[in-house]
């Protein structure tokens, strides 16, 4: 098998299911990942409604139904699809719509050469890893490796549609798939302005749940705490970026067990964080740390961990300067300077909205968040938001970020009820966001404890109250000039009531906050073309596949 073939190809490999060819299959997957060519995984172990017979009972033959994983399919762009695990064949509508997109179907067989495959009506050949191909004529003599016969299969089909690179595989690792909409925006902005950048980028995230993240953003994706996996992929890496998000801090290092925990696969904290960037370096890709939020970052074992992902890091952004401030102490001898630029949503393409107060029926937007350190208190904030609503004559809206919201806006939603005014709470697992944006957008003010809620908010220059559960939502009031809208969470009711008041009589930002925030929004745009510099001049990684021997371990 050639170290880099000439003609790449896009492949959608489709698995799945516990057989004993799983070591055939992984060893294919590998050979072809070595070999060059864009492959996506896709495990359908992960994804049981796209295999209606289900891998426990045995069956001649499992049709897939991708319908579900359209996204992915359709970010693939595959010029193959091929399909291993054991009987794995697309159904009908599936094959069709592959074809439809110009896509080659292949299926995996393990048949004695004069065998035929009744079930391969729906592909276009077969390829059979026990044996020979009917894509490709079987060498003479010596052994035959995975390796010959993947190469001589893609060699007996036609040439890719357009002209193809090896990928510049870049990993994105945060807290994706987990269902944080504010995660999910700084995924999707990042992956768009990377793919729009780099004509050879194939983004793999590294997620907590990589089902959720292949589902929703059509992005090939494997689980951050899985360091098999993560190795595996490590090892063919331009380059990951560590963030967006807030990552550094120390609210879990001692469940981590501290710094010891990167070494002993610990699944939180900046220690966990620190792992796969360890593995990246040591096979010679970069470490990008963009768009991360610091802090609190007061445990000494914690600080351990981001000075150590710091001096093996190409480079590092912060997304405000409380950031900045915190890892002043830590970064004197990192190799790269710590620099600041906008949260990375500053630079997401945000929907048409109405502007707020055009609408016949006004509402208030509330983005709220669990917390239980005084349940009274939070009751008679809950009282002031629906008594102002109350009194303008408006509706509510609540706005989960993430599926824990939806119990203290229901809590809300209770309070209205009883005093009459009409409450309205958005799917919290809606996959898609302009419903949430619009109702930012169009309100005649917000109250918001998520950050990206505020943040978004006021991009559509809206004014917003914010109640401060965390540094950062003050931090970001405090860069828009704002301070005096985020409020702690144990503030006076009467105190919160007249900062929302003053917000429903702005309604939109004033001159000053609005220069502030299209500042970032240009700025966030401009650090993530710097990013994608970053990455254009990054060596392509290519392992060697003679480095491999691709026959799988017995």
């Amino acid at each position: 098998m050639t170290a880099h073939p000439t003609d790449p190809r896009r492949i959608l490999m489709v698995r799945g299911g516990d057989h004993r060819w799983v070591r055939h299959d992984r060893a294919l997957l590998r050979a072809l990942q070595l070999g060059g060519h864009t492959v996506v995984d896709l495990d359908l172990g992960r994804h049981p409604t796209a295999v209606p017979t289900p891998f426990t009972e045995p069956a001649p033959t499992r049709p897939v139904d991708l319908r579900a994983l359209d996204r992915l399919v359709d970010r693939a762009r595959p010029d193959l699809v091929l399909f291993a695990g054991e009987a794995l064949r697309p159904d009908p509508a599936t094959a069709a719509d592959l074809r439809a997109r110009g896509a080659r179907l292949l299926g995996v067989a393990r048949l004695p050469e004069d065998a035929t495959d009744e079930r391969a009506a729906e592909v276009d050949g077969l390829l059979d890893l026990a044996g020979s191909s009917t894509a490709a004529t079987r060498p003479p003599g010596g052994p035959v490796t995975y390796g010959d016969r993947i190469a001589e299969t893609l060699d007996a089909l036609p040439a890719p549609r357009s002209p193809r690179t090896p990928p510049r595989v870049v990993l994105v690792s945060g807290y994706y798939g987990a269902g944080n909409r504010g995660d999910e925006l700084l995924l999707a902005t990042l992956a768009r302005t990377l793919e729009e950048g780099l004509e050879d980028v194939q983004v793999v995230v590294a997620a907590n749940d990589p089902a959720a993240v292949e589902r929703v953003h059509g992005l090939p994706a494997f689980a951050r705490a899985d360091l098999t996996a993560a190795e595996e992929h490590a090892a063919r890496a331009t380059a990951v970026v560590l963030g967006p998000g807030g990552h550094w801090h120390d609210y879990s290092i001692a469940a981590a067990g501290g710094l010891a925990g990167a070494f002993r696969g610990t699944r939180v904290s900046p220690a966990h964080m620190a792992q796969l960037p360890l593995l990246v370096a040591g096979y010679g890709g970069r470490v990008i740390v963009h768009g991360m939020g610091v802090g609190p970052l007061e445990d000494p074992a914690a600080r351990a961990a981001v000075r150590l992902t710091g001096r093996v890091s190409h480079a590092v952004s912060v997304r405000d300067e409380a950031s900045r401030a915190l890892l002043e102490p830590l970064a004197a001898d990192w190799p790269a300077p710590v620099t600041v630029a906008p949260d990375v949503v500053y630079g997401l393409d945000l929907p048409e909205c109405a502007p707020a107060g055009a609408e016949d029926e006004g509402w208030i937007a509330v983005s709220l968040r669990p917390w239980g350190d005084d349940a009274d208190r939070r009751r008679e904030l809950l009282r002031e938001v629906v008594a102002a609503a109350a009194g303008r004559g408006l509706r509510i809206v609540g706005i989960p970020m993430q599926p824990t919201d939806t119990a203290p806006l229901d809590e809300l939603g209770a309070v209205a009820e009883a005093e009459g005014v009409p409450v309205t709470i958005l799917a919290a697992d809606a996959p898609d966001d302009d419903d949430v944006l619009r109702a930012l957008g169009g309100a005649q003010a917000a109250v918001t404890m998520r950050l990206h809620a505020a943040l978004l908010r006021h991009r559509t220059r809206g004014t917003a109250v914010g109640l401060a559960y965390d540094p950062k939502v003050l931090a970001h009031f405090a860069e828009l000039g704002r301070a005096e809208d985020a409020l702690p969470l144990e503030v006076d009711p009467a105190l919160f009531r007249v900062r929302l008041e003053a917000a429903l009589d702005s309604v939109r930002l004033p001159a000053t906050a609005a220069l502030a925030v299209a500042e970032r929004e240009a700025a966030a745009r401009r650090d993530t073309q710097r990013l994608v510099e970053m990455l254009r001049q990054a060596p392509v990684t290519l392992p060697d596949p003679a480095w491999v021997r691709y026959t799988p371990r017995r």
